[in-house]
């Protein structure tokens, strides 16, 4: 005859374990209620709402909305912030797997290599800013003042009485890369690439290591050269890898805010040159905290959550596309 055990009532130690994990768990999850969940549903209902926190909420229905679409400098925003999702999501796609190829082959030196591209990923977005302000800002840049001092010098040699160091440059060199409208984008592509690229090679040299050697040592005997081997066996196995990366990239792309509010030279507002580099998300912040209008600003939140959600569903329709 068995003697039955008693089962310890409710609180079982299963049970027990549960409670554990979830107050464990509490204190994160209050967390990102409040500031995650809370604020989206806040923030999607103040769209419709003229909001100033001085004065009771107005309800304008579309109005905000409204406001978006013909506001000229949200446009241009948006027309500035896809010319760095190009820029920076193309050249970190492309310059990333080849990195990572290179890693992952036998050379010397490899370990320094690895050290150098991953420790700008430990440099805040602001201190890179800042580096790259010492380095190319106009009258004090190191780049800018040891360029006009060499070409200044190379355009006064003379043989005689023939200044052929005219020839070369016709004085000191003066380049502009943080005051010009034209390619201030591209230094903060550049910027952010020196900063990141260690994370999109990290990504790519996990999804190159998935890959079996075998099918590398198969196609070498049929004779595949490297390109070859790329295109046939990396890229199409590493698909997955690439829509990840192009997802978050592009994410990460509408981030984009601390460098823009740096970068620009000293008594010149954020966005400048002429507005070459302002992007959404400093608008939002433009519009909540010098006009005061986050009504307005909770209009423009939801229209750049409308467009990523669109484009990151498209990228993920034709990820699954390409795979089947």
């Amino acid at each position: 005859m068995s003697v039955q055990q008693p089962s310890g009532g409710y609180l079982t130690y299963k049970r027990k374990e549960k409670i554990a994990t979830l107050l464990f768990l509490l204190p994160a999850l209050i967390f990102i209620a409040v500031f995650s969940y809370i604020s989206f549903f806040m923030t999607f209902a103040m769209a419709f709402y003229k909001v100033d926190w001085l004065n009771p909420w107005q309800f304008v229905g579309w109005g905000n909305f409204l406001k978006v679409w013909n506001y000229d400098l949200f446009w241009k925003s948006l027309g500035n912030i896809s010319r760095y999702v190009i820029g920076s999501v193309g050249i970190g796609l492309v310059l990333g797997l080849f990195f990572a190829s290179l890693m992952e082959q036998k050379i010397r030196g490899l370990g320094f290599f690895r050290v150098a591209f991953f420790m700008p990923m430990v440099i805040s977005a602001a201190a890179t800013a800042w580096i790259f302000r010492l380095l190319f800002g106009k009258g004090f840049g190191v780049v800018p003042v040891a360029l006009a001092n060499v070409t200044g010098w190379i355009s006064q040699w003379h043989i005689g009485a023939w200044n052929f160091g005219h020839y070369f440059f016709g004085g000191p060199f003066d380049i502009d890369l943080l005051g010009n409208p034209k390619l201030i984008m591209l230094a903060v592509v550049f910027m952010t690439m020196w900063g990141g690229i260690g994370y999109w090679i990290l990504i790519y040299t996990a999804g190159l290591r998935s890959i079996d050697p075998e099918l590398y040592e198969s196609a070498m005997i049929d004779g595949a050269g490297y390109w070859r081997r790329t295109i046939h066996i990396t890229i199409p196995l590493l698909r997955h890898v690439i829509l990840f990366l192009s997802i978050t990239g592009i994410i990460g792309a509408f981030q984009l805010f601390s460098i823009i509010m740096i970068l620009p030279p000293y008594g010149a507002a954020a966005g400048g040159p002429d507005d070459a580099t302002q992007v959404p998300i400093l608008l939002i912040y433009q519009i909540a905290f010098s006009q005061m209008d986050f009504g307005y600003a909770s209009a423009l939140v939801c229209v750049i959550f409308l467009i990523l959600l669109v484009a990151t569903t498209i990228q993920a329709k034709l990820g699954r596309i390409t795979q089947e």
